[in-house]
C-alpha cells in the first residue's frame, strides 16, 4: 500500500518512497550522515 500523496509524482520520488522513506536506520555512519544533512538544510 503506498500514501496518497505518491500517486502522480515522478520515478525518483517513488524509488526514494519505496526504497528510503520510513526505514529504520541503525548505522552511526548513516546517522551521521542524516544528522549533517538536517543541520545543513537548517542552517546550522
Amino acid at each position: 500500500m503506498k500514501c496518497t500523496w505518491i500517486y502522480g509524482a515522478d520515478q525518483l520520488m517513488i524509488d526514494y518512497h519505496d526504497k528510503e522513506w520510513g526505514r529504520p536506520l541503525h548505522d552511526e555512519r548513516g546517522l551521521f550522515e542524516l544528522l549533517c544533512l538536517e543541520g545543513l538544510q537548517a542552517g546550522l
